[in-house]
This record gives C-alpha cells, structure tokens and sequence, in this order.
C-alpha cells in the first residue's frame, strides 16, 4: 500500500480510483486472501463480466502493492487485459476516475457473482 502507480500514458484518472479500492478494507483483504477463489466466488460463465480475468488481475496488482515496500509499480498487465474487455479505457486518452470506478465495481461484481 505505501507505493504508487506508474502513469502509463493518461491513466492517473484509473491509478487514483485503484489506489481509493485498494484501501477499502473488506475488498482488499478479500482480494489478497484469493477468498474468492477458495469460496468459489470467481465466475468465469457470466456474460456480463470477463470471465474472472479482470478481478484476477486486480486482484494480483493488489497484491503487488500491498508486498512492495516503497517505489511505484507498473499496473501495465492490469491495463492490457482491461484494454481487451474494454476498449473505452484501451488508448492514451484521458477518461473520467468515477465512469471507471463504476466500470470497475460492476466487473467486481460480475466476475464474483454466482
């Protein structure tokens, strides 16, 4: 938690919203537990998510914020694999932090959701 993230182009409006869900307490603890694969919460058939790929890779860039000790990290897996199920936030274009809050909280959601 006491990194940051590296600016891979306009993507401070992502890195401030991942930075805000990375200090809420019940997500990250499920998330760096991998509860959601032991409780077999990942759901890979729902259509209205990703399959689990996206909560997968938040949940390891989670992970890897929260083993550093200080610097930044890249969240360059993380932003590819958005960029395959989101082509909204695939470019170098600046986009609106709340839409991909919204975005993101959705696809939690979904990639989770039995």
């Amino acid at each position: 938690g006491a990194c940051g993230l590296s600016n891979l182009g306009n993507t401070c409006y992502a890195n401030s919203a991942i930075q805000c869900m990375s200090y809420l307490p019940l997500l990250r603890a499920y998330l760096l537990s991998s509860q959601y694969k032991t409780a077999g919460d990942l759901n890979r058939d729902n259509p209205l998510g990703t399959g689990g790929k996206l909560l997968e890779e938040f949940a390891e860039l989670l992970r890897s914020m929260w083993s550093a000790k200080l610097g930044e990290k890249s969240p360059v897996r993380f932003r590819s694999q958005l960029g395959k199920v989101n082509d909204q936030f695939s470019g170098a274009d600046q986009q609106d932090a709340q839409e991909f809050l919204n975005y993101m909280l959705d696809v939690l959601h979904e990639d989770s959701n039995k």
